[in-house]
């Protein structure tokens, strides 16, 4: 009899001390839940947005310009390209060499992008390729998650259906210099073009556009 009173005090110390634990673990669990889900909410919420939502910035689409019989001088095309984000890439190197494995990507183009990436901000997207075949595109689109930084992007791009036999008339249009970059009042964007000679320079008031956003679930 007193075996196994001894038996059953040992048992109910047992009990309580292992209750006991679970009791606190119990507090502890709610009381992270209630940091994470009451007083961090705001922050949560603001992250959480963020991987919902995805804003950049977008160049302004530039206007056409036509001669007096309406005829097209220099209008826009459709565009394939790809962009790398330097901060968002763990090893550019290697993110641009299996991207090479999907593009042409000669050495050349390797030291381009990183002295481009070296001039700017890492979180500003830098030109890797544009002018692709939409089977190069799509097949970019389908491996970004083994890219990482890669952005492929579809827009518009400067056409000039003559071709440089009317360039001297109509001008053209290629990356800001830095003098232009005080006539410009938004950050730098990786397709953003600023018209340099011709018609194009003069209308650039007209045919330039206007900057903004796109965002996307």
């Amino acid at each position: 009899m007193a075996s196994d009173m001894s038996r059953f005090k040992v048992f109910s110390r047992r009990a309580a001390l292992l209750a006991g634990a679970q009791g606190l673990l119990s507090m502890a669990l709610a009381g992270r839940l209630y940091y994470l889900g009451v007083i961090e909410a705001d922050q949560y919420e603001m992250l959480a947005e963020d991987n919902r939502i995805s804003i950049r910035l977008l160049a302004p689409q530039r206007g056409e310009i036509v001669d007096r019989f309406g005829e097209q001088m220099a209008s826009n095309r459709q565009d394939y390209r790809v962009f790398l984000i330097p901060e968002q890439a763990e090893d550019i190197r290697a993110t641009l060499t299996r991207l090479g494995r999907i593009i042409s990507l000669n050495e050349r183009d390797h030291q381009r992008i990183e002295r481009q990436i070296s001039r700017q901000r890492k979180f500003l997207p830098v030109t890797v390729a544009q002018g692709l075949a939409w089977e190069d595109f799509a097949k970019i689109n389908v491996s970004a998650s083994d890219l990482a930084g890669i952005q492929p992007d579809s827009g518009l791009t400067r056409w000039y259906p003559d071709g440089p036999v009317a360039s001297q008339v109509v001008g053209y249009v290629a990356r800001p210099m830095k003098m232009n970059w005080m006539a410009i009042r938004f950050c730098p964007c990786p397709v953003l073009n600023w018209a340099s000679a011709g018609s194009s320079a003069v209308t650039t008031g007209h045919c330039g556009g206007g900057p903004g956003p796109a965002g996307w679930k």
